[in-house]
């Protein structure tokens, strides 16, 4: 199986562009860097959470809080997680579900809320050297809602099917991983796992999107991980480093996937039930006349129900 299964996995912030005052001074690139150096520089300054101890770990992410330290073979578990994530690609059909988004602003003056409902496609097309996966949503009436940044009625993050791309064996020497203990997470006894993307070495990074420009982005996370199944209950990820220049502070998503029984089949996949997105945005240096954004802080939170096979000959609506 090739990179391209994988390629799909991004996360597309769109920020809408209002005037704002100019970024602290601490915050500004220097006026010579170019866009590639700016992007080493921040990730040559970058601190993984990878790195820190377990009581810093908790006191960030207190849904860490309950895990128990220890020792475990790290290259013997990530090969079996890498393992069931092969044979569940491979399960893996054309499926649509319902998808109900709600996006909230926390703290603004508006208390502005959002609610939509979509169909949710996952399509897979197979080749002689991998597949491909690939996601689309469509409005109830079936007409076709176009990708984040491009259409203002989509949401503004996808990808989350892929959510475990990060194990998937073809992509795991892209990233570290340190194992941290273990937890009980819905009753079910995890691994827990942390990881972060090397820099230089990631392939089909993730991306946010200002307006028209977009943003390489490479993240770190956390996954648990079912003791039995080697299954992933759920992942966590967060930007590597801010992104002054695509006005993000902070990005967290946190993915809970759950086993399916698609009706009229003997199927049982292995699908996200939930995502939350949140992030921050800052605003962009505004002595240049490049669009820039008001701080604040967003939440969208991603339901998904009713997953069954779909017929990919039938056609999408325009």
């Amino acid at each position: 199986m090739d990179h391209r299964f994988l390629r799909v996995f991004f996360f597309a912030v769109v920020i809408a562009c209002v005037q704002t005052a100019a970024l602290p001074q601490d915050l500004q690139s220097p006026p010579d860097e170019t866009p590639a150096s700016r992007q080493r520089r921040l990730y040559n300054e970058s601190k993984p959470y990878l790195n820190d101890s377990l009581f810093e770990l908790q006191k960030a992410m207190p849904e860490l809080r309950g895990l128990k330290a220890g020792e475990k073979d790290l290259p013997t578990l990530l090969t079996d997680v890498g393992q069931e994530i092969e044979k569940l690609s491979l399960q893996m059909p054309n499926l649509i579900s319902r998808e109900d988004v709600t996006q909230t602003s926390p703290g603004s003056r508006s208390g502005h809320s959002s609610n939509q409902q979509f169909n949710y496609l996952i399509l897979v097309r197979r080749t002689t050297t991998g597949a491909e996966m690939s996601e689309y949503r469509t409005d109830l009436q079936n007409r076709s809602i176009g990708q984040p940044g491009e259409d203002p009625r989509a949401p503004t993050a996808h990808g989350f099917v892929l959510a475990w791309a990060y194990f998937h064996p073809t992509v795991r020497t892209e990233s570290q991983f340190r194992y941290l203990g273990r937890q009980k997470i819905d009753g079910r006894n995890a691994y827990v796992v942390a990881f972060t993307q090397t820099p230089g070495l990631v392939h089909a990074p993730g991306e946010i999107r200002v307006g028209r420009e977009s943003f390489p982005m490479l993240y770190q996370g956390v996954a648990w991980i079912d003791e039995s199944s080697f299954r992933i209950l759920r992942l966590r990820t967060d930007l590597l480093t801010p992104q002054p220049e695509a006005q993000l502070q902070n990005l967290t998503t946190t993915v809970d996937f759950a086993e399916v029984r698609i009706p009229h089949s003997s199927l049982r996949l292995w699908l996200p039930r939930m995502a939350v997105v949140e992030w921050e945005t800052v605003p962009r240096n505004s002595v240049d006349l490049s669009p820039t954004v008001a701080s604040g802080r967003y939440i969208e939170r991603h339901l998904y129900s009713h997953y069954h096979l779909y017929q990919v000959e039938i056609k999408i609506g325009s």
